[in-house]
């Protein structure tokens, strides 16, 4: 039961999350500017060491798997909390779109950050979790992503269709990974996992696929008219 309470409140604050951060994009493009890169810094480093220097669950628990933690939950899923690494995002795009673009730094950008991702994803064990919550991998994706939008020649396979598809639907990947990889791995307990990954694997896409295009698209469409209205 009180696992159940824990995934609703889970679902509760990711819904909650969408207008919050909705918001927050709406003001940063009403604004036509991008957020201060110092602003997202110290309120990062501000989490930080919140959570680091007072221990809210105390010591033994920073890197704990416990699911029952509440200052551990609040920090992964407060929308709040998670709001620098949010505009990181918008201040990626935002450079992209109102700068020149040097295409000599695609390469460099793109590796340098996903050398940084692979660095921290060894070592992840061994570096307090509130080091990662806050969005402090957000500068190593932001480079990745901002070097490969560049469009190096290397990275061109990115431009397939299906892969294209797999973009757009992402977001909804994102809500429903979770929910829909617990379900297919209860119902498909009896199976090697080998099997019940591929199953998760299929059955995550499929419902992202579904939503974006049930859902999704439609809701832009009537949100975009809204506006034009």
């Amino acid at each position: 039961m009180e696992l159940g309470l824990l995934e609703s409140l889970r679902g509760s604050v990711l819904l909650f999350s969408i207008p919050i951060l909705g918001g927050i994009y709406k003001e940063a493009v009403a604004a036509k500017s991008c957020f201060g890169w110092r602003w997202i810094l110290f309120s990062q480093l501000g989490i930080l060491l919140f959570f680091l220097l007072l221990h809210p669950d105390g010591v033994d628990k920073v890197n704990s798997e416990a699911t029952d933690l509440f200052w551990k939950n609040m920090l992964s899923f407060n929308p709040v909390l998670r709001a620098p690494e949010f505009l990181v995002g918008i201040c990626t795009g935002t450079l992209f779109l109102k700068t020149r673009r040097n295409p000599k730094l695609a390469t460099p950008l793109a590796v340098a950050g996903l050398l940084v991702l692979a660095t921290l994803t060894l070592v992840a064990h061994r570096l307090p979790r509130p080091l990662i919550s806050p969005g402090f991998l957000s500068p190593a994706f932001a480079a990745a992503i901002y070097g490969i939008a560049l469009g190096p020649r290397w990275a061109s396979f990115l431009r397939w269709p299906l892969l294209v598809l797999l973009g757009d639907a992402s977001y909804s990947l994102y809500l429903l990974h979770s929910t829909v990889i617990a379900q297919v791995s209860q119902e498909m307990f009896f199976l090697p996992a080998g099997i019940r990954c591929a199953g998760s694997l299929v059955a995550t896409t499929v419902a992202a696929l579904l939503c974006y295009h049930l859902v999704e698209k439609p809701a832009r469409k009537l949100l975009r008219r809204r506006e034009k209205n």
